[in-house]
Order: C-alpha cells, then structure tokens, then sequence
C-alpha cells in the first residue's frame, strides 16, 4: 500500500469517516501548496508556466473538494473549521503570488517580441499594414451591409 493509502486509512479508523476523510484531504492540500510554493516560487525557474498553471489547477480542485466539508451544515467537523480557514488563506496567498510570477513573466516575454518586432518594422511597413488592414474593413463593411 503507499503511504497516502496508509495515511487516509489510519485516519479514518481513528477520527471516523467523515473527519477522517477530511483530515485527509486538508492534509494533502497543505503538503501540494508547500509542494508548489517551493517548486514554483523558490526555485531557480526550472518550472514551466504549464506546469505551473496545471499546479494552480489541482490546488484549486483539492480546495473545492473541501468546501463541501466547511460548511456550517458539517456540525461534526465545526472545532475545524479555523485550520480550514487557515489553510485556504495559505492556498490562496500561493495561487496569487505563482499568478504574479507568471504574469511578470509573461509580460517580460511580450515586451522582448515587442522590441525585436519594432526594430524589424519601419515606418513604411506599418503604414502599408495599416493601409491594407483599412481597405480590408472597408471591404467586409461592404459585404456586411
């Protein structure tokens, strides 16, 4: 058996089904973020911004998987509800900054094309571009009315 399996079992069989489960999933929700956290934003950029969408991605999903479980209806789970909160205040915090990272990334990435663009285009080339684009509009306006 692997140890997540061990894991989940050894708290269900001492906390019940349903706390159990949850401990369980609050648990591996703190052990991803640290996970993505060290990966993503203690690195040395080794980390695709694929991948480190695909992380945010299963953040997200493990912390709607507990939201059921958070709820003022789960009176057996309410002394918990604090280490919830907190641990979703941590999620969101790592999902906002890897967000920034990968947005200060790309635009770093948008302005270099930006430059070597510009330094490729005269003058010339963007008033013919903009000449054809006109005569292009021109066109479908004719043909939409």
């Amino acid at each position: 058996m692997s140890l997540t399996v061990v894991l989940q079992l050894e708290l269900v069989n001492r906390l019940g089904a349903e706390r159990g489960t949850h401990h369980y999933k609050l648990l591996m929700l703190s052990l991803m973020r640290m996970c993505c956290h060290d990966a993503c934003l203690e690195g040395n950029d080794q980390i695709s911004p694929d991948l480190s969408m695909q992380m945010i991605a299963n953040l997200a999903r493990r912390l709607a998987k507990l939201e059921p479980f958070s709820s003022a209806h789960s009176e057996v789970l309410l002394g918990d509800q604090p280490h919830f909160s907190s641990v979703r205040k941590q999620v969101e915090e790592t999902v906002r900054q890897i967000r920034a990272k990968l947005d200060a990334g790309w635009l770093a990435e948008i302005a270099k094309v930006s430059q070597a663009t510009s330094r490729r285009w005269s003058s010339d080339h963007s008033r013919i571009f903009l000449i054809s684009l006109n005569s292009l509009l021109v066109e479908i306006g004719d043909l939409v009315q």
